[in-house]
């Protein structure tokens, strides 16, 4: 073995040391961690929307179709309507 190569003994010590991983290595793992959490987060926010979005929809189209048949009720009342004796229908 010359000179210039690592001595096996001294680089598992070393690796030994630092828990295996360098230091910029940990704190990319750290990161990492942090951003699958903040997906995982936001994805269960998504989904929750979703939901309410869905239920929204929902109570808009039954609130659309009971509008449109209360507003064909009112239209066939108008239509029974007659001006009262003496009086003239408005414009």
């Amino acid at each position: 073995m010359s000179s210039a190569d690592p001595d096996p003994q001294q680089f598992q010590a070393q690796a030994k040391a630092i828990g295996g991983d360098p230091p910029s290595a940990r704190k990319l793992k750290a990161r990492v961690q942090e951003l699958e959490e903040s997906l995982a987060r936001l994805r269960a926010e998504r989904v929750e929307r979703q939901a309410l979005l869905e239920c929204h929809a929902h109570v808009i189209n039954e609130l659309s179709i009971d509008y449109e048949q209360v507003k064909a009720e009112r239209d066939t009342m108008l239509g029974n309507v007659r001006p009262l004796a003496g009086r003239t229908p408005r414009a």
